[in-house]
């Protein structure tokens, strides 16, 4: 028998659309802002497989890759607190979870908790980055 789906609180449109924004012209390069825009903002259908390729656009000065231990959900809960930060993976709109929730299950994704000034950015390979500003 199946699990059933956990079910996470629904995000606003806004609040969405002000996390991504702020999330793009914080940590991602300038020269890939706007190609980030259009992918999470004007065309979020191509979210889900373009999102992938955060690792070749990000703002190598203001991410730093964790690994390992830093993204047990233990680990995660002890930094990042279990304050609720807005989870947008394109497949569907963004919804809020805890860095712990966030962290459960690995699709590329982007759990931002200040809009503009940290985030992290789940990689399916099982790293993520840790954004902030």
């Amino acid at each position: 028998m199946r699990k059933p789906e956990r079910v996470f609180q629904p995000c606003s449109e806004e609040e969405a659309k002000d996390h991504l924004i702020k999330f793009a012209h914080a940590f991602v390069a300038e020269e890939h802002i706007p190609r980030w825009l259009h992918i999470v903002i004007e065309r979020p259908e191509k979210a889900k497989r373009e999102i992938t390729k955060f690792e070749n656009y990000l703002n190598r000065e203001r991410c730093y890759l964790m690994k390992g231990a830093e993204l047990f959900s233990s680990s995660l809960s002890k930094k990042y607190g279990n304050q609720l930060g807005v989870y947008f993976d394109g497949d569907g709109p963004a919804v809020l979870k805890t860095a712990a929730e966030a962290g459960e299950w690995r699709p590329d994704a982007v759990f931002s908790l200040k809009p503009g000034k940290l985030a992290v950015f789940f990689f399916h390979e099982g790293w993520a980055w840790h954004c902030e500003q």
